[in-house]
């Protein structure tokens, strides 16, 4: 599958619109008051509803229908492309949010802002290390720009995946992610100025092309044939170097580099001008392998083309199918070394270690009790209501677990009374009155789908879809593994695709919505902010919500026979939990963490910072819990590495001095859940000792969790097969119980690599070589 494209929305048979709201900051919990200031002002906006809704509703409240100004500053006549580094762009004129708060856009290995008198360039060479968090602090450097200019707004103009164009009026700088370079376009004005902020070292001087450190910092500018280079001094006493541009050749570009030595070699590329970067996915069934293609075009403004550099991250270069064109040369970044690579385009290769749609329980259960523990879970109806998207959504997932584990007992009467529950919750939000709440509207400013009521900025500035879209999406899958009629239903699924739609668009005709909204392909992860209007760049901090969502694709796309968008949400789950196991858990194939960063994980991702504070508390069982939620039968992949999962619930309780059932008054469970991977006997002992429940969860489903782990043994990432839905594990005395789920219509024969297989009937799982048969 292949990138860009776009259009508008009318939704045959599903209704012709869908509701936008308020909001907060990044991911489902609250923001600082810094962050709140940041909000745009209420904008009045047309509403067009979708469905009608019970009639039993609430009133809408007057503030509910607040919604972001209509995007001002993006001129890309595509549908808006948020959640990327310099989306807060289509938010804010210049480099300040309306309160007046910086922000900075990190395409990386540069880091940049765009104000009034142009584009300011800044790097750094160092990471800044505290006991919880360490920086990538960026030295501001310089400004390109043009003699006079004062930007009152600059648009953007062009914008992919990983490269964006602002336009100042008389100059257009480009950049994009994983480039070192600047390229500046001009129109009719003959100089282009770079104001540095301090005075510049020059290490290298000729016509056309400079060398310069500032600080730490080293870069290399480069005028066009025909132009030259002037030094001088401004009023305010900065050194001023202009570029006087020849007729016919206005442009000229600046680059980062990794040592003076660098000037020669990238003097080679400095004219090959980015114009777009098609990106490329595929799963390999056979093999159980995501593959993903970086490619950027070039525009040669002169010279013979030479290709073109780019910066590789930890998870890109340690997973090429060619180490060709990889130099050793590298800049620093908060996610680790980015190596410099000589090409166009690069491939990497990741292995995909299956999903399960729920952990079936093991042949000794005592399944009579654990109905009983589901009927108890299900006795208050409130705890599965909830006055928002986000927690709506934590409420289908608690359902869907249950409903799953009724159809696992065999308690066919209780899951059909827990699949009513959840269509019934499912029907009040999937229709939609205009002064009616709760509901879901689409906005045509935005092309993007919103549901009332709002939470953590998911309507002002777009936050968190994936979040609170993945378990709507992973629970109407389930459901319809116990109920097919109720997917097969046409405003059922419609409902359900436009929810996929606005997180994951793969088709680039559909101009309702952008591709991959919330998904950075080049970063390897979702980002939460719709706007990151923060200092330190995008954040994203629940990696394991994130996959969830891509988990709960797979299975959605598996049961509608999507074959197109199952192949897309293996590869972004597979890219998800291998940039977790890199960047929040610093468990992949190189170091990402600084030296001397103590810490077994973090909370929080930036662009340029890495935090184990959450956005909602300090809390150590939070700090690490945020990374393990929701427990499905997706979230295997945590416990690839037990030894790693020690010792991360380690630092848990050697920050208490205590176990992990008293280690924390809030999530205990969720770390209990966590110790199963490599103790679960323990666990499920400590679990028994835990009177709470995390909010999300349920004890039935706790208890079911931890008693098939205790049988199964731990997970054999070693093992793979030529499906989606599977999982080996292996117990202490080395035996390996295969299991693996056949969503189709037809038979299937799933092989694994250590040459076991299963033949599975249309819509069974098999498991220690029992047959589980859904409806």
């Amino acid at each position: 599958m292949s990138l860009p494209g776009t259009q508008k929305l009318i939704l045959p048979g599903f209704c012709a619109g869908l509701i936008l709201a308020v909001g907060l900051m990044v991911h489902a919990h609250p923001p600082t008051e810094e962050q709140l200031r940041a909000d745009a002002q209420p904008h009045a906006a047309s509403l067009d509803p979708v469905r009608v809704l019970a009639a039993s509703a609430p009133a809408l409240p007057a503030d509910a229908l607040t919604v972001p100004p209509p995007p001002r500053f993006n001129r890309t006549h595509q549908p808006l492309v948020t959640h990327r580094f310099w989306a807060a762009k289509n938010w804010f004129p210049l480099n300040r949010t309306d309160s007046g708060g910086a922000y900075t856009m990190f395409p990386e290995p540069l880091a940049v802002q765009t104000t009034e008198t142009g584009l300011l360039i800044g790097a750094s060479n160092q990471i800044t290390v505290e006991k919880n968090f360490f920086v990538h602090p960026i030295q501001p450097d310089f400004t390109i720009g043009a003699p006079g200019l004062k930007a009152k707004h600059v648009d953007v103009t062009l914008a992919t995946d990983r490269l964006v164009e602002f336009d100042f009026g008389p100059l257009r700088t480009r950049v994009g992610r994983g480039m070192p370079f600047v390229y500046v376009t001009a129109g009719n004005d003959a100089e282009v100025t770079l104001t540095f902020v301090a005075p510049p070292h020059i290490f290298s001087r000729g016509a056309t092309r400079l060398g310069v450190d500032i600080g730490q910092n080293r870069y290399g500018l480069f005028c066009p044939t025909g132009g030259s280079w002037s030094e001088r001094t401004d009023a305010a006493g900065k050194t001023v170097f202009a570029c006087a541009l020849p007729a016919g050749r206005h442009y000229l570009s600046a680059a980062l580099l990794t040592q003076e030595s660098d000037l020669e070699e990238y003097s080679r590329f400095a004219f090959a001008f980015p114009t777009a970067t098609p990106l490329h996915w595929a799963y390999n069934r056979s093999k159980s392998e995501a593959t993903t293609s970086f490619n950027v075009e070039t525009e040669q403004k002169e010279g013979a083309a030479a290709g073109f550099l780019q910066a590789l991250y930890p998870h890109q270069y340690t997973a090429l199918d060619t180490p060709s064109g990889l130099a050793e040369s590298s800049y620093i970044s908060a996610r680790g070394p980015m190596r410099v690579f000589e090409g166009s385009s690069f491939t990497t290769v990741n292995t995909f270690h299956g999903i399960l749609p729920f952990l079936p329980l093991p042949r000794e259960f005592d399944t009579a009790g654990e109905a009983n523990l589901i009927r108890q879970s299900l006795h208050n109806p409130a705890d599965f209501a909830a006055p928002d998207t986000y927690g709506q959504g934590k409420s289908f997932g608690k359902l869907a677990e249950l409903l799953l584990l009724a159809q696992n007992c065999g308690q066919t009467g209780l899951a059909h009374e827990i699949a009513g529950q959840m269509s019934q919750h499912f029907a009040q939000w999937s229709g939609s009155r205009e002064q009616s709440l709760p509901h879901f509207r689409y906005n045509p400013d935005w092309q993007t789908l919103i549901g009332y009521p709002a939470s953590y900025g998911s309507n002002t500035q777009l936050n968190d879809h994936h979040f609170h879209y993945g378990y709507w999406i992973d629970a109407a899958a389930k459901l319809g593994l116990a109920d097919p009629a109720w997917l097969r239903d046409p405003g059922n699924r419609a409902f359900i695709a436009e929810l996929t739609k606005d997180i994951a668009n793969i088709d680039p005709d559909d101009t309702r919505y952008p591709v991959l909204r919330s998904f950075d392909a080049y970063a390897g992860h979702s980002w939460a902010a719709g706007a990151a209007p923060f200092g330190d760049g995008q954040n994203a901090e629940s990696s394991s919500e994130a996959i969830h969502a891509w988990a709960g694709l797979i299975l959605y796309a598996a049961e509608i026979h999507d074959a197109r968008l199952e192949d897309a949400a293996v590869w972004m789950y597979t890219l998800e939990t291998t940039a977790a196991e890199s960047y929040w858990f610093d468990d992949g194939p190189v170091r990402t963490f600084p030296a001397n960063f103590t810490r077994t994980q973090i909370a929080n991702v930036f662009d340029g910072k890495a935090d184990s504070a959450t956005w909602f508390g300090a809390d150590g069982a939070y700090e690490h819990g945020i990374q393990f939620l929701p427990f499905t039968g997706a979230s295997l992949y945590l416990g690839r590495h037990p030894a790693y999962v020690r010792r991360n619930l380690r630092e848990v309780t050697d920050e208490t001095h205590g176990h992990i059932a008293t280690a924390s008054d809030k999530w205990p469970d969720l770390l209990e859940l966590y110790q199963g991977f490599y103790d679960p006997k323990a666990a499920l002992a400590d679990l028994r000792n835990t009177p709470y429940v995390f909010d999300g969860e349920t004890r039935a489903h706790e208890l079911a969790w931890l008693s098939s782990l205790a049988a199964y043994g731990q997970v054999d990432s070693a093992t793979l097969a030529d499906a989606p839905f599977y999982a080996v594990f292996r117990n202490a005395s080395g035996a390996k119980t295969h299991i693996a789920f056949n969503p189709g219509e037809t038979p299937l024969v799933v092989h694994f690599s250590d040459g076991a297989s299963l033949k599975l009937p249309p819509r069974s799982m098999s498991a220690e070589g029992r047959l589980l048969q859904m409806p």
